[in-house]
């Protein structure tokens, strides 16, 4: 039995593993574990993302990209894989993935940030606890232990936190998000 390859042209993603409730329809609430560095959701973009574009038009679109998937996310429609794929590195750990680009000095530059968290599956709760952002101007090794230790310290903070969620988490709510 010969089996047919694929045209080179035709994009078939890896299937994950595990699958994230990101990406089965139907309605997630999604909360942010509140640090110093970072109480919202709205802080850790400003302090981990935004600084990172030298124009304000390039994050301020990359802020509307930013809430948009998170709203996709609760509501289950992310892309498996090339949005939202399981964490090896950190079992129980999930990763929401943004690729961008800024123009500085008339160069275009890579800018990718990850969003780590965990999900109670019964409950579809999706419980994001670190944001990281990655420039083209880094190696990769060194972007592979930052991506790991955060998806490490995500895990650890949501752990650790889960006794006293009631004020350790806060629960992002889009305009005009309803839970049904």
């Amino acid at each position: 039995m010969s089996v047919m390859p694929l045209p080179s042209d035709v994009h078939v993603a890896p299937r994950p593993v595990k699958r994230s409730i990101c990406s089965v329809p139907g309605q997630n609430r999604f909360f942010w574990v509140k640090s110093s560095n970072a109480p919202t959701l709205f802080d850790a973009f400003t302090t981990y993302v935004w600084e990172r574009f030298t124009d304000d038009y390039q994050a301020s679109m990359a802020e509307a990209e930013f809430y948009a998937r998170i709203q996709r996310a609760m509501r289950g429609q992310l892309v498996p894989v090339e949005q939202v794929k399981p964490m090896h590195e950190a079992p129980g750990v999930f990763e929401i993935r943004w690729n961008w680009h800024d123009y500085a000095n008339g160069k275009k530059q890579y800018i990718g940030a990850r969003l780590f968290h965990m999900e109670k599956v019964m409950e579809r709760w999706i419980i994001a606890a670190y944001l990281m952002c990655k420039k083209s101007d880094t190696d990769d090794l060194s972007t592979y232990f930052k991506q790991t230790g955060g998806a490490k310290s995500a895990k650890h903070a949501v752990e650790e936190s889960e006794p006293d969620r009631a004020n350790a988490w806060e629960e992002y709510r889009s305009d005009g998000f309803t839970l049904s």
